[in-house]
């Protein structure tokens, strides 16, 4: 393990490569959209229709959010494959960055 520093010409960010702000504000906004999501959407489906949700049964609702939550966790294998072998790094994140945001304004859009 090297023990040397950053020349002082070389950007860090907070001590660490400049390449990796990057990564740090997609994983920040991803992580407050599925937390946020993954709480108001167990709201939502339990909820009566007259409250503003859809009245579903407490345990359906709960199995929803729960393969909402796998799901996400298991689309790490898909994202990984794409950029190994499709797209690369980076472009898979900015691509990913880019659906996550269509996804939160999309959701800010619609009606119930």
């Amino acid at each position: 393990m090297s023990s040397q520093k950053p020349s002082s010409a070389e950007k860090t960010f907070f001590g660490h490569p400049l390449q990796l702000s990057t990564l740090f504000h997609i994983e920040l906004w991803e992580r407050f959209s599925f937390y946020g999501m993954q709480g108001i959407l167990l709201i939502y489906l339990y909820y009566a229709a007259n409250q503003g949700g859809l009245g579903m049964d407490k345990a359906l609702a709960g199995g929803i959010v729960g393969a909402y939550g796998g799901s996400v966790y298991l689309s790490t294998i898909l994202g990984a494959w794409l950029a190994d072998r499709i797209w690369g790094a980076e472009r898979t994140l900015f691509i990913a960055g880019i659906v996550v945001m269509s996804a939160i304004f999309y959701w800010r859009l619609c009606r119930a």
